[in-house]
C-alpha cells in the first residue's frame, strides 16, 4: 500500500485497522481533502489550510495559500488539482506549483468541487446557499442560482 511507504499522509495509530485516522506531514491540522492527478501525483489540504504536494515520492509543503481557511475540497483531472475552502477561495495546482488564489465567491464557503479536462480544463464548484461557480480553464463566474436555491447549470 503506497500510503505505508512514505506517500503523502501517514497512519497516525489507528485504533482499529478498518478506521485509521490521518495525520498531516506536518503534525498540524486534521486532513480534510485529497485527490490525485495520477497515480505518482497527489495533494491533499487540511483544516488550517495548509496543502501538501506528493510527485513521485516527495513531499512538498506545507503552501499555506491564505493562512485562514479550511480546505473543503479537492479534485483532480490528468492535468490540474483545484481546491476549494471555507473564505470561497479556490487554489489551482499544476506542473508543482500551487496558484495564487482566485476569489471565487467572497467570503462565502466553497463546499464541494470536481473537475474535468476534455480539451479544456472545466470545474463547477458549489457553495451552501445554492450557487454554482464555473472555471472554464482561465477564470471562475457565477452560473447563478435558479429557483428554491438550486443551483442552476
Amino acid at each position: 500500500m503506497a500510503l505505508t511507504t512514505g506517500a503523502l499522509c501517514a497512519l497516525a495509530g489507528p485504533a482499529f485497522a478498518d478506521a485509521p485516522s490521518w495525520q498531516p506531514p506536518d503534525g498540524l491540522g486534521s486532513m480534510t481533502a485529497v485527490g490525485c492527478e495520477s497515480p505518482g501525483t497527489c495533494i491533499t489540504g487540511d483544516n488550517v489550510n495548509d496543502v501538501f504536494a506528493y510527485n513521485n515520492g516527495v513531499i512538498s509543503g506545507p503552501f499555506n495559500p491564505d493562512g485562514v481557511a479550511s480546505v473543503q475540497d479537492i479534485s483532480c483531472t490528468t492535468s490540474i488539482c483545484m481546491a476549494v475552502d471555507a473564505d470561497g477561495q479556490a487554489y489551482e495546482y499544476q506542473n508543482g506549483a500551487l496558484g495564487t488564489a482566485d476569489d471565487v465567491n467572497g467570503s462565502t464557503r466553497l463546499d464541494t468541487v470536481s473537475c474535468t479536462t476534455s480539451g479544456t480544463t472545466f470545474c463547477l464548484s458549489l457553495d451552501p446557499t445554492g450557487k454554482a461557480f464555473a472555471f472554464n480553464g482561465t477564470t471562475w463566474a457565477s452560473t447563478g442560482t435558479g429557483t428554491s436555491g438550486q443551483p442552476q447549470f
